[in-house]
């Protein structure tokens, strides 16, 4: 009986799975998807643990700087991330040794050179400007942003030629473990309470040290042989070619929610800002079963696409979407139901940003039905026109934050990162299926045969 229950289980699983390319996004997101949840459940607990270790006007200020520090690492990454993405890829799968290594080495210049810059400047306005108390968090939160440049790049190498968990879990689980464990003594009134600065000082030096633990894991990324290794430079004019419509389709479209909490900062007390703060970051847990897939598709779309596969492109991104649909939608219907309840952990009056969390959710609820659409026209060589797509949609939220966030303020801000996140993937998905022919969402379901 046990024995026929089995047989039916794995015939059950052979139809879902269909064929050796679904196996292949299993097998590897499943691996994601574990970090992913894991990581959201740390991200969330070190998010409350700070935040009760840290006065609210404290607490407000470190969610400035920890946004700011996230916007100038994107900024500073000068488009590496998703590059090395697009081509090691390519060259992992070809054999292409000194290729893979030239790419991965610029790549780490480059970051080095844009972060290094932004967070110079950042801690040089915060010592400089004058009238500007506190400025202790604006350095702290400068030098954050390179050591997340530099831990965002190196996962995205990890991730481009296959080690998934070495990839994942430093930065994703041992990273906010970590962070926890040094801020639960203040969070518990045992240990005196932290100010911003001393929060981001922290999580930035935890990150450091765990960066160089994880570079020397892995011969891609190990400083000893990745400097020494004979490296192929003859595709640089490719990169530079792509890099500068990557770097900015990846500044832009992550631009809009972390400016949002940025504004707030400027135009509103800490007091606001900080609940807001709170919201999004709760809200971004919709997000976590697309990136869990995104982690194993985006190579996969690219290799896909190299061998010229517009059916198994399509196969590919329906099964993703078909992973996405009903995880993200429970997440929102628990929103909807506890969301203010979640919110009161972080804090007396954190309960108030509800609405706004409602309808950051909405715009990531969105996000996820629309499946890999960003990942597979970036991915494909299209994005320039990704870039267009975004530019728009989020030129028109991040011009409307301001007056919305004045007008009506953390719901106003709200609304314009829905609009955002809505809008640029539902044009995603018109271009997807106009040049690739290929329906990333979830309304390719509709359009299967049968």
């Amino acid at each position: 009986m046990i024995g026929g229950a089995v047989a039916r289980a794995r015939r059950l699983a052979d139809r879902l799975v269909g064929d050796e390319l679904s196996r292949r996004l299993m097998k590897g997101g499943l691996a994601a998807l574990v970090i992913k949840v894991g990581s959201a459940g740390l991200s969330f607990l070190m998010l409350l643990v700070l935040a009760r270790a840290m006065s609210a006007d404290d607490f407000g200020r470190f969610g400035f700087g920890f946004s700011l520090a996230t916007l100038l690492a994107a900024v500073g990454s000068l488009g590496q991330r998703t590059l090395v993405l697009r081509f090691a890829p390519v060259y992992d799968h070809d054999g292409a040794t000194a290729k893979l290594t030239g790419v991965v080495r610029d790549g780490y210049r480059l970051v080095a050179l844009g972060c290094g810059l932004c967070a110079t400047a950042t801690v040089l306005v915060a010592l400089i400007l004058p009238g500007l108390e506190p400025r202790g968090y604006l350095v702290a939160a400068g030098l954050f942003a390179l050591m997340l440049g530099f831990a965002e790049y190196q996962a995205h190498v990890l991730r481009a030629v296959g080690g998934m968990v070495l990839a994942l879990a430093p930065n994703d689980i041992l990273w906010r473990a970590s962070v926890v464990v040094a801020a639960l003594g203040s969070a518990a009134g045992v240990m005196p309470m932290l100010d911003a600065a001393g929060g981001l000082f922290l999580i930035g030096g935890i990150l450091a040290a765990i960066l160089v633990g994880q570079a020397f894991a892995h011969p891609v990324t190990r400083p000893t042989t990745l400097l020494t290794r004979p490296a192929d430079m003859s595709d640089r004019p490719s990169w530079r070619q792509a890099m500068w419509g990557l770097w900015a389709s990846g500044v832009v479209t992550m631009a809009a929610p972390n400016l949002a909490v940025v504004v707030l900062g400027l135009i509103l007390s800490p007091e606001q800002t900080g609940p807001f703060f709170a919201a999004l970051r709760v809200s971004m847990l919709l997000n976590l079963f697309l990136i869990a897939s995104n982690m194993i598709a985006a190579p996969m779309i690219s290799r896909s696409h190299h061998r010229g596969g517009e059916g198994e492109l399509q196969r590919l991104c329906t099964r993703i979407v078909i992973g996405l649909a009903l995880p993200t939608g429970v997440l929102f219907a628990l929103i909807l139901l506890a969301g203010d309840h979640v919110l009161a952990l972080f804090g007396e009056g954190y309960g108030s940003a509800y609405w706004p969390l409602v309808l950051l959710s909405a715009g990531y609820l969105v996000n996820a039905l629309s499946g890999s659409s960003s990942q597979l026209l970036q991915m494909t060589g299209d994005e320039r026109h990704f870039l267009r797509i975004v530019t728009i949609v989020n030129g028109v939220s991040i011009a409307a934050l301001a007056p919305l966030g004045l007008a009506l303020g953390p719901i106003g801000a709200a609304l314009a990162l829905t609009f955002s996140q809505s809008a640029w993937n539902v044009a995603c998905v018109v271009r997807a299926k106009a040049r690739l022919k290929v329906d990333p969402s979830i309304l390719s379901l509709a359009a299967r045969p049968k």
